[in-house]
């Protein structure tokens, strides 16, 4: 979660457990999404959250939670299925809550980046040049994104210039989630 408020106001102690609790019920809720309790506990988890340090956020005419999950939340890859429903978890639980809180004016968007050129690849790559290249060629613009582009969507969507957006899914991913290129053998 990502907030001008945060920024600002990083050492303010209340705001620090205001966000460790938000953690906490953000993982709770993910926990209880993904095991598929029934709809009411996930509504009584998502009141929860809402009420959890509501007012801090409130507070900010900025007011603006930012998700941050992956192009495979939205598109289906062999070898994927936990880490992607894990994702498209988060992007309903980014719709859900943007609807719970926009009678507060907190507005709650997600930007799902795609490849992204990150030392992660190292951890499982002897031959990272290869690596890169074959991580690059399923990309429709043919090449991994960076850290720095993913952080510009993110400083965007908090934007006071974007205070009518809310609920959104934004992919940040060269076009990964339209598909790996026919080149790639897609």
């Amino acid at each position: 979660m990502i907030n001008r408020l945060v920024f600002e106001n990083l050492r303010h102690r209340k705001l620090r457990t205001c966000l460790t609790a938000l953690s906490i019920g953000f993982q709770v809720t993910m926990i209880l999404t993904i095991v598929g309790l029934s709809r009411g506990m996930l509504q009584d988890s998502a009141n929860r959250a809402r009420g959890v340090g509501a007012d801090i956020w409130i507070k900010s005419p900025d007011a603006s939670i930012v998700n941050v999950g992956s192009s495979l939340g939205s598109m289906v890859m062999p070898g994927t299925m936990l880490y992607g429903s894990t994702k498209a978890s988060l992007e309903y639980l980014t719709r859900a809550w943007a609807y719970q809180l926009a009678a507060d004016r907190i507005r709650v968007n997600c930007v799902a980046p795609g490849v992204i050129d990150t030392p992660i690849h190292a951890t499982y790559s002897d031959d990272l040049t290869a690596t890169y290249a074959d991580l690059a060629r399923r990309v429709p613009m043919g090449r991994m994104g960076t850290p720095e582009e993913v952080a510009e969507w993110i400083w965007i969507v908090i934007s006071p210039s974007t205070s009518w957006s809310t609920g959104n899914v934004i992919h940040v991913d060269g076009g990964h989630v339209l598909g790996i290129p026919e080149t790639a053998g897609g």
